[in-house]
């Protein structure tokens, strides 16, 4: 009984102490009720894809459906967009269909459920304005990689390759930078036995949350293919066929301008369509995989019924925060090679690199 009453008198006021601190943690928090008359607590992220995501201590995020939600209740303003006009609210009630505002000053404002735009919590609104407007040197996700091959003796032979894979993404659209390089040299037989570089860049630009239009520049050079110079400038639009927080698939439609120039003194001009795909998967925490191809079928003058493959991947794995494993491999296939040379090549590039991680 002795030990009953010293416990209770040592445990009472470190009890009263927890209460008090946690107190202000349970004012602070906001309250979504739904309409089963449920109540979530935690605090409020934004309304995404008609689903309100909720952060909890207790879980992961809850995404709510919006349709299921009668009430929001916050303690601090919640940036909502209704057509031109930003209001920050505290509370939101839905009413007959119709849902009640109440701004922070001003009289209670209803819309309708369609009308609002977005709904944001201030540091959620805060960066996806920054995300609107990043500058030029913000939000690259990727890296480049560098490898070195050297042997003197027996052998004398040099072999340098490189790898670059960077995305810039914002939520309106994406700049893409790839290349591959390749060289080799035989100093015994005074021979150069590869020097190929692969690269282009493409813009997208997102129309709705589904479609987007894109432009691209790519260009290829390779001395064994007696190759100086192939220009393709692409356009068209994209469909986001897939899109989650592991795995982005898109496909492409377009139409294609390719110049090519040869060492031997001939140049083609091939107008042509073009269709692709692009596909972004994460395979773990620190692995991601990117890869994308296009098809350049030609269907018009003498060169009608070839065509032109493009192939490019890479894989990257984050050792640190900086610095990754990075492997990069292009494939370039024609139909109609000049005679002697091969229709296609394969570029491999791995080692060592720097690493970007975007924006959070």
């Amino acid at each position: 009984m002795l030990i009953q009453l010293l416990w209770s008198a040592t445990m009472k006021p470190f009890t009263l102490a927890a209460v008090l601190m946690m107190l202000p943690l349970l004012l602070i928090a906001d309250e979504v009720t739904l309409k089963n008359g449920n109540h979530l607590t935690g605090s409020i992220v934004k309304l995404d894809d008609s689903k309100l995501v909720l952060k909890t201590d207790f879980a992961d995020d809850i995404k709510i459906k919006w349709d299921a939600v009668s009430s929001i209740s916050s303690e601090h303003p919640l940036v909502i967009q209704i057509a031109d006009k930003r209001i920050e609210i505290t509370n939101i009630e839905r009413k007959d269909g119709a849902i009640e505002l109440n701004p922070r000053s001003g009289q209670p404002v209803e819309v309708q459920a369609t009308d609002i735009k977005s709904l944001r919590s201030q540091g959620e609104q805060a960066t996806y304005e920054k995300s609107l407007r990043p500058g030029l040197r913000e939000g690259w996700a990727g890296g480049g990689n560098f490898g070195l091959a050297l042997a003197r003796g027996n052998s004398e032979t040099l072999s340098i390759s490189t790898g670059l894979n960077l995305d810039r993404a914002t939520s309106t659209d994406k700049t893409s930078l790839y290349a591959t390089t390749v060289y080799a040299k035989d100093d015994i037989k005074n021979s150069i036995t590869a020097n190929a570089i692969q690269g282009g860049i493409r813009y997208d630009h997102n129309l709705s949350k589904k479609l987007f239009a894109y432009v691209s520049g790519d260009f290829e050079n390779n001395d064994l293919q007696k190759l100086d110079i192939r220009s393709i400038l692409g356009a068209g639009f994209g469909w986001h066929a897939i899109n989650t927080a592991a795995t982005a698939l898109d496909v492409f439609g377009g139409l294609s301008w390719t110049h090519e120039k040869y060492g031997t003194g001939l140049t083609n001009d091939i107008f042509a369509p073009s269709i692709g795909e692009e596909l972004t998967h994460k395979l773990s925490a620190n692995t991601v995989f990117k890869e994308k191809a296009f098809f350049y079928p030609y269907v018009t003058g003498s060169q009608a019924g070839d065509y032109r493959f493009a192939f490019d991947s890479g894989l990257s794995t984050k050792i640190s925060q900086w610095l990754a494993w990075q492997t990069t491999l292009s494939d370039r296939y024609v139909t109609n090679p000049l005679p002697g040379t091969k229709g296609n090549d394969l570029l491999l590039s791995t080692g060592l690199g720097i690493t970007l991680a975007g924006k959070k």
